[in-house]
C-alpha cells in the first residue's frame, strides 16, 4: 500500500512498515519534516508511526536502511475504507451516466487505491495494487459509490481524499 500518489491520514501518526535484515536500522521521513526510526525485528519486520501534517501536498516520503525507497507525489489528507460486496464493486463508467462522468474526472487531490479480487485463508503480508490519481481511466474502474462519496468529500472539505477501495461480490468482509 505504500507507493508513488499514496495518501497519509492527515495529523496522525501514519503507520509504515516493511521488510529489511533481521537488526537493520530503518528511517521513514517525510519532506514535511518529520522522521520516525526502527530496527527490523528477528522476523525482518518493521514497523513506525510517521507523524502527518494537516492536508497538503504533494511531499516525499523516504525509507532508508541498507538501501533507499523515495515515494513521490505523496498527499496528505483524509483516507476512508470503501469495503463491501458486488454494490461495492460495480465500477462506474458501467452506470447511467458513469462513462460521461468518467471522461471528465480530473481530480488530483482524489487518490484511489483498488486491489482487485484476491482470496487466501490466510493473512497476507502484501496486496497486488497501486494509488492511482483520479482522472478519466483510473475514475472509470473505480466503483461508482466510492468515486460520487469521493468526489462530494473533496469538494466539500477542499483536501485531499483517498479511498482504498475493496469490493469482493458473495464474501464476508473477513476474507
Amino acid at each position: 500500500i505504500f507507493d508513488d500518489n499514496m495518501i497519509l491520514q492527515q495529523k496522525t501518526g501514519a503507520p509504515i512498515w516493511g521488510w529489511a535484515e533481521s537488526g537493520e536500522k530503518v528511517t521513514v521521513s517525510g519532506s514535511w519534516g518529520e522522521q520516525a526510526s526502527t530496527a527490523a525485528g528477528s522476523d525482518g519486520a518493521w514497523k513506525v508511526f510517521l507523524r502527518t501534517p494537516s492536508y497538503g501536498g504533494p511531499y516525499q516520503v523516504t525509507v532508508e536502511g541498507r538501501n533507499r525507497i523515495a515515494f513521490t507525489n505523496v498527499v496528505v489528507g483524509e483516507v476512508w475504507l470503501c469495503a463491501g460486496q458486488s454494490n461495492m464493486g460495480w465500477r462506474l463508467t458501467a452506470t447511467i451516466g458513469g462513462q460521461e462522468e468518467a471522461k471528465t474526472a480530473d481530480y488530483p487531490g482524489i487518490r484511489i487505491f483498488r486491489s482487485e479480487r484476491s482470496h487466501s485463508h490466510e493473512p497476507q503480508t502484501d496486496v497486488k495494487a497501486e494509488w492511482k490519481v483520479c482522472n478519466p481511466e483510473s475514475a472509470g474502474t473505480c466503483s461508482a459509490v466510492t468515486f460520487y462519496f469521493a468526489k462530494k468529500l473533496h469538494q466539500e472539505l477542499g483536501i485531499p481524499i483517498g479511498v482504498v477501495l475493496q469490493p469482493y461480490a458473495g464474501t464476508p468482509i473477513e476474507g
